[in-house]
């Protein structure tokens, strides 16, 4: 006799609502990383699942390197994630509370990293749980914590002083109707409102006492991420107030009410500014100055005719409060100056100028380079200071490559400055550069000598052009045969006299250089 047994299986399946969002990241090498974040408890998970972009639009997943990440990284003393990690757990009065998993005690979806921890639970609705005293700062408006709850599990979150037990703060949270639909405990964010009306630096504890509508065989009461709400004073910036100093310059400002309780705390805040390839560009980290009524980021050398993204994070003992991001684009009236700008000598007297075609013109016509020309310092005995010339060099066609050549003094150092000028007048920034020309000291006629009776020389020194002020003359007096007694010759007068010469040098005379004279005569013995 044949038996027929047929086995029906039943999966419910339950719709719980809420908001998550999910942030996109950069993608490199065709992988891409996902972050969820939660509604309601300020936490997120970043989904590790590493996506590989094939044709088609088809992806392919790697579960096994699913990972969940808290993103609250900043705390403060008395903030407890309340699992296993914890060492703050350790501090806790926590009889009949105890760690659970995930998997072994089911609760309802969570978006954070809950889904996989180890979390504090008890199933004794006569167990209070009691935190270590820790001190209530002025500016702590309140308490957040993570509670899950069955369908009859309610809870009082109480903030009391640890001192005289005074109340000074209390919520009621209740069992979700979700949890009797599908029967499993939902997680609840619960915020706890304390009474500003009492003094600050109190030391406060929390409790969390369980209560239990109706009776049931196995409730379940759970918590998680205790914390500080955010100070009071700012719940979150304005959006940063842009001028410019310059086309390449952005000032950010962004407003903030001062509170007393700050000169408590340690302030400080970062300006983010990034381009349109979503890449970070500068990032300025500032201290908060004592009563400070805005907060001030100064970005420079940026890119002109660009656009740009800019906000603020503010900092209260290491919580953080953003700004939404501002747009800005950055003007171009006239944006590059001439390219690399360089030169060279073509000899003591003469520097040929080079430089390259601007990168932008945001579509203005071009009408010249202008040149300008500073002598900023000189060994020249007879020169001036300072002395400036400016002059155009006319485009008449676009070129790639420009150049042209000056003659300027030797022994002298310049400042030479390049702009690019539009038929409108309009002018770029400028590119400049130093040339120190090298010594050109040379006489103006030749040397003329003649003999005197008896046994005297007479020299006809000619002038002396591009005399410096150090400059000194050498008179040298050399015998065709070896002297026996020779003179001693300076160092710096081997190169033109010759070291095979020396023995024939019979006298030196050293003279300042004199420009005011046509004629130096100077007798030699013989």
């Amino acid at each position: 006799m044949a038996v027929l047994i047929v086995t029906l299986l039943l999966t419910q399946v339950m719709h719980v609502h809420g908001k998550l969002t999910v942030l996109r990241g950069p993608q490199y090498h065709g992988l891409r990383e996902l972050l969820c974040v939660s509604e309601d408890d300020g936490s997120a998970l970043a989904w590790n699942i590493k996506h590989e972009k094939y044709t088609y639009n088809i992806f392919k997943y790697y579960p096994n390197k699913d990972r969940f990440y808290s993103t609250c990284k900043f705390r403060a003393s008395n903030d407890c994630e309340m699992n296993r990690d914890e060492s703050c757990l350790k501090l806790w009065d926590r009889e009949h509370w105890e760690l659970t998993y995930s998997m072994d005690t089911p609760m309802g979806a969570v978006f954070d990293q809950r889904w996989e921890d180890h979390f504090l639970h008890t199933r004794n609705h006569k167990a209070t749980l009691k935190s270590p005293t820790f001190l209530l700062r002025d500016n702590v408006t309140c308490i957040q914590l993570l509670i899950g709850l069955c369908s009859v599990c309610d809870a009082d979150i109480v903030l009391r002083d640890a001192i005289n037990h005074n109340v000074l703060g209390l919520a009621t949270t209740k069992g979700s109707s979700v949890s009797a639909a599908h029967e499993l405990p939902m997680w609840q964010s619960v915020k706890v409102d304390r009474n500003l009306s009492t003094p600050s630096y109190n030391r406060a504890k929390i409790e969390v006492i369980p209560r239990l509508s109706l009776p049931i065989f196995n409730p379940l009461w759970a918590i998680a991420n205790v914390r500080e709400c955010r100070p009071k004073g700012i719940d979150k910036l304005d959006k940063p107030e842009i001028t410019f100093t310059n086309q390449t310059t952005i000032v950010a400002t962004v407003p903030i009410k001062w509170e007393e309780e700050y000169e408590k705390e340690e302030l400080f805040y970062i300006f983010r500014i990034k381009s349109p390839d979503e890449q970070f560009v500068q990032q300025i980290s500032e201290k908060i100055s004592n009563k400070s009524t805005k907060l001030i980021g100064r970005f420079k050398n940026l890119q002109p005719d660009t656009t740009y993204q800019i906000m603020c994070i503010l900092f209260i003992s290491l919580v953080q409060i953003t700004s939404d991001w501002k747009t800005v684009k950055t003007e171009c009236n006239l944006p590059y100056a001439p390219g690399n700008f360089t030169y060279s000598f073509s000899s003591n007297s003469t520097v040929d100028l080079g430089w390259l075609h601007p990168l932008k013109t945001c579509g203005h016509h071009l009408r010249c380079f202008r040149i300008t020309i500073q002598k900023t310092w000189s060994n020249l005995k007879n020169s001036s200071l300072p002395e400036s010339k400016t002059y155009e060099y006319l485009i008449t066609h676009y070129m790639r490559n420009y150049s042209t050549r000056l003659y300027l003094l030797p022994s002298t150092r310049y400042n030479i400055s390049i702009q690019t000028v539009a038929i409108t007048n309009e002018s770029s920034h400028i590119n400049s550069l130093e040339i120190l020309m090298p010594p050109n000291v040379d006489l103006d006629r030749k040397l003329k000598i003649s003999t005197q009776s008896g046994s005297i020389i007479q020299l006809h020194i000619p002038n002396v052009l591009n005399d410096t002020r150090d400059s000194i003359t050498y008179i040298v007096l050399l015998e065709s045969n070896i002297c026996e007694q020779f003179a001693k010759l300076p160092k710096n007068l081997l190169a033109y006299i010759g070291e095979d010469r020396i023995k024939h040098v019979l006298q030196v005379v050293k003279r300042p250089v004199r420009t005011i004279s046509n004629l130096f005569n100077n007798e030699f013995s013989k």
